[in-house]
């Protein structure tokens, strides 16, 4: 599609879908699309573990309980 400025991508989830492409042109390291949109909940452990300072043992406890 034309320079490159919107790309086809095929996403698991939504099926193909254009979008902008990546605008940055780098020498060594060329820019990509890793994915059109994340599941719901994709991050929560890095949230809960990294952002929030829970431990395994606290988070599997409130899974556990039906808390998160």
């Amino acid at each position: 599609m034309g320079k490159g400025l919107l790309r086809r991508i095929n996403d698991p989830n939504y099926g193909e879908v254009v979008v902008q492409g990546v605008t940055a042109k780098f020498e060594k390291t060329p820019g990509r699309i890793k994915w059109v949109c994340r599941d719901v909940g994709a991050d929560n452990e890095f949230v809960y573990l990294d952002m929030l300072g829970f431990t395994k043992d606290k988070l599997e406890e409130l899974k556990k309980k039906g808390v998160i």
